[in-house]
């Protein structure tokens, strides 16, 4: 798949899906870009089911500014050229803290069939989209106690794995995984310029 291939088209809101939550301050900071520059990079969606691949807060601010479509790049999700890929947590303790009694105060769950182990500890649920979700509790009472956890491409505690056709299941049963849980990279690139939103109202 070449760029020439790659032309953004108007797709109804109401059409899409989405397989991620946003975070509240990100969503903001788009929403007011959005308002400020009157333009917008058109998201990443799947041609079959319409779901979001990347640009969930683009989605989530078009829609809360009460536009009725969104400019979107349609790709076919299931093809080998989108590959899913994980956020790895590096978890940084400040200098001084003491990391045996932070990790003490989290709570153990040994119980299910997916699991990770987050540092002396082993997290288990039933679901990889209950573990994420687990996870993501974790991470924002580190957060909260000052602990920085960082998402990276390769360092750090690693989630378990997402396939394609979980992800899409998630996503039309209306579910969906905390933010930022999904890395999606291709085979092709991307073309990246702002289209105003001048030419679809």
């Amino acid at each position: 798949m070449t760029v020439a291939n790659i032309t953004p088209e108007l797709i109804k809101i109401n059409q899409i899906i989405t397989h991620e939550d946003i975070d509240i301050v990100n969503l903001n900071k788009v929403i007011d870009c959005i308002r400020k520059t009157k333009e917008i990079n058109p998201i990443i969606i799947d041609e079959e089911t319409f779901m979001v691949i990347d640009g969930h807060h683009r989605f989530y601010a078009m829609k809360l500014l009460g536009f009725s479509k969104i400019p979107a790049y349609l790709i076919n999700y299931r093809k080998d050229y989108v590959k899913v890929n994980k956020w790895f947590r590096k978890i940084v303790f400040s200098k001084g803290s003491n990391v045996d009694k932070i990790l003490s105060l989290i709570i153990p769950d040994t119980e299910g069939k997916v699991c990770i182990n987050f540092f002396s500890r082993k997290f288990c649920s039933n679901s990889e989209y209950t573990l994420y979700w687990k996870l993501n509790i974790i991470e924002k009472y580190l957060l909260s106690i000052g602990v920085n956890v960082i998402k990276n491409p390769k360092e750090g505690i690693e989630p378990p794995y997402l396939d394609k056709e979980y992800v899409l299941s998630i996503a039309k049963k209306g579910l969906r995984f905390p933010p930022k849980t999904t890395r999606h990279s291709y085979e092709f690139i991307i073309p990246s310029y702002r289209i105003s939103l001048n030419e679809f109202v």
